[in-house]
């Protein structure tokens, strides 16, 4: 720190979950209550600029080098990061297990769902998706099928399938982004697993619904799910014997609760260790199944550009599209920017200077550690060019120092 700098006040030198943690600790109820309703909205920018990162990058690759090259890279970065068929955050040994993170990642996916069981599967509807379909009702596409009828716009900068492939549910007009689904479930069934399979092609879509089942045996899957992956239906001898269900009624309402509602419910009724229970649940879903996911797949998308297209266009695709990390955050005031570092975790400190506040954050806040073939003081270099060709100077300027970034923002 030099000596034209200072530390400002914070209200984060712990951030939300571990502000949450201490409320718990001493029984204030009130606190628990106002912390979840601001984790509900703080975390919503973070996910959203990684969603539109990787979003854009598949659509700036199909306007700038062809559609059928913006499908293949994306394709073959799902391919490497599910190369062991189920996606590493719902990995877990049982099956149960795998369930209850995959509930988890969809209430942090900004989604509202519903859990039900049936002989067969477990079944997550999304109303909506809060990626995929809440991109599309945001208008990233110009109107067109799976999605609903009104949702679109002129001049989208998310382009829709040209010919149906296994990346598209083999489907026209398909959504680009949305191709992650039909890749996990064709690395999925590739690789003998069940675990999470998207029916991208539900009708439901047109009022906004998206459908994820998890199988309870890969026997179970329907022909239609290997015609849509492009993949031949294995022979089978018979169906295994239909086992008990996994969840009681109760247990799918619960599953099906955002676990921050958990956490006030029994904070309430001052069941501590429910709510501490509840609490390690927000954290998993929120850091290991959407954060730190969103953060490697951003950073491997673009490794794949500059594998696939060379130094120039990883270096002018970083540029044009890394702004969009904080789009959904421009406009903020200081103490709004301090609360979007501290949800990602790793906020260090924040300064002050004459003429701005400073943010210092681990750069793993938003670059997947040792991925990106350059540095984060390269990075930081693309990203100002970046802000400079929008002319998004409100948002101020970053610098790389040591293993940190330094946000530098203006003073209002």
């Amino acid at each position: 720190m030099t000596s034209s700098e200072s530390k400002a006040e914070t209200a984060f030198q712990k951030n939300r979950f571990e502000q949450i943690e201490d409320a718990l600790r001493i029984g204030d109820v009130r606190a628990v209550r106002q912390l979840a309703m601001a984790v509900r909205a703080e975390y919503v920018p973070v996910h959203d600029g990684f969603r539109d990162t990787v979003a854009l990058t598949l659509g700036y690759l199909a306007k700038t080098y062809g559609a059928q090259m913006g499908e293949s890279v994306g394709q073959t970065c799902v391919e490497k990061l599910m190369a062991g068929g189920d996606p590493p955050q719902y990995s877990q040994n049982s099956l149960k297990d795998r369930m209850k993170s995959i509930a988890f990642g969809w209430h942090w996916h900004v989604t509202r769902l519903t859990v039900t069981e049936d002989d067969e599967k477990v079944s997550f509807t999304l109303h909506p998706c809060g990626s995929g379909m809440r991109i599309i009702q945001e208008g990233y596409y110009e109107a067109g099928p799976f999605g609903p009828s009104w949702a679109g716009s002129s001049n989208a900068p998310l382009t829709r399938a040209e010919v149906g492939t296994k990346s598209n549910f083999m489907s026209e007009g398909f959504p680009i982004y949305c191709n992650h689904c039909a890749e996990m479930g064709y690395m999925a069934l590739r690789n003998g697993s069940a675990t999470f399979l998207v029916e991208g092609w539900t009708p439901h879509r047109a009022k906004g619904i998206c459908a994820q089942h998890t199988f309870k045996d890969i026997q179970f899957v329907p022909e239609e799910f290997y015609r849509r992956a492009d993949l031949p239906f294995p022979q089978q001898t018979k169906k295994p014997t239909l086992g008990e269900r996994l969840f009681t009624p109760d247990e799918l309402i619960e599953l099906q609760t955002h676990p921050l509602d958990k956490l006030v419910d029994r904070a309430e009724a001052k069941d501590h260790g429910g709510a501490s229970e509840a609490l390690a649940e927000c954290l998993s879903g929120w850091r290991d199944a959407i954060h730190d996911v969103y953060r490697n797949w951003a950073s491997r998308l673009w490794l794949e550009v500059q594998i696939r297209l060379g130094d120039e266009a990883f270096s002018q695709t970083v540029r044009a599209i890394s702004p969009d990390l904080f789009r959904h955050i421009r406009g903020a005031n200081a103490a709004e920017w301090e609360a979007f570092w501290s949800i990602h975790l790793r906020l260090r400190e924040v300064r002050e200077t004459a003429d701005a506040i400073e943010f210092v954050v681990d750069q793993d806040s938003i670059l997947q550690p040792d991925v990106l073939p350059e540095s984060a003081a390269w990075f930081a270099q693309r990203l100002n060019e970046g802000l400079a060709d929008r002319g998004w100077s409100e948002i101020g300027q970053f610098a790389a120092v040591g293993h940190d970034l330094v946000h530098r923002l203006p003073k209002q």
